[in-house]
């Protein structure tokens, strides 16, 4: 089932108006605007008015709500086509639409060069709406707004160990509800957009068509200077299966003697030795990057970090696991599902691993032998 933070409450404890709810969502009701209208004229629909509460509107406010709906209707019909539906929320006796859209697949990339795709995000929009009479006494009304939320209901295996949902909202902490959370947007365009919209005199669908339209932009871009909750690069997969070996030892050590590693040594009590520094672990690090052999890029590991034990036990490496929880959107049931990392390493970026340092030490120990023998050769010769 899903969960709602603020603004997203459902205050409902009563199973049968959520199926109820449940059943319309299915249905593909949700967004019928005859129906919505039914429920704006028998008193069932709540808006949020600029005092921050929730209100029935009177007989002057309907009329307005309603073209409101229509017009929020077209507009993101115009730029998200089927991709949207309205959630139903259920607070005391009354509903509460909020517009959601459906993100099927985007990547996210930042100005490191860092990116990543991302599947099935939803973006919930609370929208405040006000009427009032101008200084001519003219009834007028607006709507805009408020900050968006989300949540995904695809995760990669890692994503899930690490709490990433996205850059720009907080983590899950381990958590299999599907929560609607805030999005950080920072100073961005889309809340200058908001801004703008909610200093209008009136409605204006062609600023909220922009609006609607720069949320795959919040998606899409990793803003490294606006802090993200979680960065992009920092989502590792713990890899405590791998066991290091002498067959694997052999056979990596082998690969990397015929492609010419890089690295300093000195001259220690007459005893040539190999610098362990950032040029030997880097040179090592891109011939098993560039290899194609995924036995042989065992070697690499990631890093290792704090991750989320609740999802430990739900996880497979090899095969999707679709959990119970599931999200109803446009007649359709999205489970929580966490996806399997693709194996290899391919697409991702050097400074994700490091390669396994008992190898490294081992290398060194070969390679200063290797020194050894040529100089007590060319002595003895």
């Amino acid at each position: 089932m899903l969960h709602y933070y603020s603004p997203y409450k459902n205050y409902s404890q009563d199973n049968t108006i959520q199926k109820l709810i449940n059943s319309v969502k299915l249905s593909g009701l949700s967004k019928s605007i005859s129906l919505i209208e039914k429920l704006v004229n028998s008193d069932k629909i709540l808006f949020k008015d600029y005092r921050d509460s929730y209100i029935i509107p009177n007989s002057e406010q309907k009329e307005a709500y309603i073209i409101a709906i229509k017009e929020i209707i077209q507009s993101l019909d115009i730029t998200h086509g089927d991709n949207w539906d309205f959630d139903w929320i259920y607070k005391i006796d009354k509903i509460c639409l909020i517009p959601v859209i459906h993100f099927p697949k985007y990547t996210i990339q930042n100005s490191g060069g860092t990116s990543r795709q991302l599947k099935d995000t939803f973006i919930g929009i609370e929208f405040t709406f006000k009427s009032y009479d101008d200084e001519n006494n003219e009834f007028r009304y607006k709507y805009y707004p408020e900050r968006p939320c989300g949540f995904r209901t695809t995760l990669k295996s890692d994503e899930a160990t690490n709490g990433y949902i996205h850059s720009h909202l907080p983590p899950s902490r381990g958590s299999t509800d599907l929560v609607f959370n805030r999005f950080c947007i920072g100073n961005a365009e889309l809340e200058q957009l908001g801004m703008e919209m909610q200093t209008l005199e009136e409605a204006d669908p062609p600023t909220l068509m922009l609006y609607l339209i720069s949320l795959k932009t919040l998606l899409e871009w990793e803003s490294l200077e606006g802090v993200p909750h979680k960065y992009i690069d920092k989502i590792v997969q713990n890899n405590n299966s791998i066991r290091y070996n002498n067959v694997l030892f052999q056979t990596a050590y082998r690969y990397i003697r015929e492609n010419d590693i890089k690295y300093d040594f000195f001259i220690d009590e007459n005893v040539y030795k190999v610098r362990y520094n950032k040029r030997l672990h880097d040179s090592i690090k891109q011939k098993f990057i560039d290899s194609d052999d995924a036995e042989l890029q065992r070697i690499l590991v990631k890093e290792e970090r704090h991750t989320y034990s609740s999802y430990e036990n739900i996880i497979s490496k090899t095969n999707k696991k679709v959990l119970n929880n599931y999200y109803i959107f446009n007649g359709k049931k999205y489970y929580m599902t966490i996806e399997p990392i693709r194996q290899g390493i391919e697409g991702q970026h050097i400074n994700e691993f490091i390669v396994y340092p008992k190898f490294i030490n081992d290398v060194i120990q070969k390679v200063q032998s290797r020194l050894f023998e040529t100089r007590l050769k060319n002595y003895i010769s």
